[in-house]
């Protein structure tokens, strides 16, 4: 499986190249009227090696040496270029291996909570909250400073969750709608209530993306057919950030802007953007946007003087100044 990808890849990037120019070209050993071929990889004109050190070379019994020293080497890496430059193409790249074992550092959190500190106070909006609770880096954060936060959820039965979970928490407030770049209606997929054999997270996954939910089909060890039969639509309302804020008027500035929409995240910072909301610190999840799309996320907030810390799933923005 591995070999055919590596292979797809490199042929979708080479398939207009002639081979002939990928590999080089084997060592000529002939020689016209009893001269070294001044264009073989090993001889004195390329290497540069010095009359005796040359005569040596084209020895028989260093052949082998000369072989193994200059042709082999090159060959890696012509092949370490193609591979490359393969999976490049559609938008992957080999990186050496970094282990990431032992827990991480909450970066977001710690950043919230210095930054509510600095500056007095401070609003959290959570676009995509889901139920509150499950795998929600921003849950501890606003029970623990009693933050002041607005949560968003599309999903009917998450939304009643959400609200459960927070019960008794002051100053936060809900919304049952989606968000993008535009206000009215649209189709969420999600997988069906009534599906057995589901883990509990599927049940909170939802997306305007069809594809997004397809692509967990491997962590649910099953088929495409078979997890494609399970996907529902509901409609739902969708209301931009502005329009969100716009009924909060009397909350204190945003502080802490976090996303997580199963691939509509690059929309949902648009959104923000649109309506001036600059907070200093914003989460999205990038690992189901495109290349392309990661790419126009992190330079549209790069002309709003963001930096950033990207995790394999996740890109945290910091406002510098």
């Amino acid at each position: 499986m591995a070999a055919e990808f590596i292979g797809s890849a490199c042929y979708g990037a080479f398939r207009n190249i002639p081979i002939a120019d990928l590999i080089p070209k084997a060592q000529d050993t002939t020689a016209a009227a009893g001269k070294p071929n001044s264009r073989c990889r090993g001889s004195a004109a390329s290497l540069d090696l010095g009359d005796e050190r040359a005569k040596k070379e084209y020895n028989p019994e260093y052949s082998s040496a000369v072989t193994k020293r200059y042709k082999l080497p090159s060959i890696k890496r012509t092949a370490r270029k193609v591979v490359g430059l393969g999976f490049e193409s559609i938008g992957w790249s080999i990186a050496r291996r970094v282990a990431d074992n032992g827990p991480g550092i909450p970066f977001l959190e710690i950043l919230t909570e210095q930054r509510f500190a600095l500056d007095g106070g401070g609003t959290l909006l959570q676009i995509g909250a889901n139920d509150g609770v499950m795998a929600d880096p921003v849950h501890k954060v606003i029970t623990k400073l009693q933050m002041p936060a607005i949560l968003v959820e599309p999903l009917p039965d998450k939304f009643r969750d959400l609200c459960a979970n927070y019960s008794g928490v002051p100053a936060v407030h809900f919304h049952n709608v989606a968000v993008s770049t535009k206000s009215g209606e649209a189709e969420l997929f999600r997988f069906s209530q009534t599906a057995k054999d589901l883990p509990t997270w599927a049940q909170g996954l939802a997306s305007f993306d069809k594809n997004v939910l397809l692509k967990h089909k491997s962590m649910m060890g099953a088929t495409r057919a078979t997890i494609e039969n399970l996907i529902g639509s509901v409609r739902v309302p969708v209301l931009t950030i502005g329009d969100i804020l716009a009924k909060h008027r009397n909350l204190p500035e945003i502080l802490t802007l976090q996303i997580d929409t199963e691939g509509h995240d690059f929309n949902v910072v648009k959104s923000a953007v649109d309506a001036n909301c600059l907070p200093p610190i914003i989460n999205y999840e990038h690992k189901h946007l495109s290349y392309q799309d990661q790419f126009d996320c992190r330079a549209l907030l790069a002309t709003k003087n963001y930096g950033f810390f990207s995790s394999a799933a996740d890109t945290l923005a910091y406002r510098l100044g």
